[in-house]
């Protein structure tokens, strides 16, 4: 009669086990670290390749139109990759 008895605790620990096998086999799991920025698109990396590009022709010749633009560029930049940032957060949160 012993035998035929099953232990709730050990089919609650059973059946925990085979959850955690099913979601490691079955879920995407993401590692996000201080430097990462998933956030950024083909977009903002285009973005940040002109304002590199923009950069270097300040420092090249610094004329007051080239300080400009890239001032410029640099709010824009900015502001897309804040935007974006914000927007992925919300995505994640829900």
């Amino acid at each position: 009669m012993l035998a035929d008895v099953v232990d709730v605790d050990d089919m609650a620990k059973d059946l925990n086990n085979r959850i955690h096998e099913c979601v490691d086999k079955a879920a995407i799991k993401k590692i996000v670290t201080e430097h990462s920025r998933p956030w950024i698109n083909k977009n903002i990396a285009d973005k940040l390749k002109e304002l590199r590009n923009i950069i270097r022709k300040c420092r090249l010749r610094k004329s007051r139109a080239n300080v400009t633009e890239y001032q410029r560029l640099q709010k824009v930049v900015s502001d897309v990759t804040e935007k974006a940032e914000e927007e992925w957060w919300n995505a994640e949160c829900e």
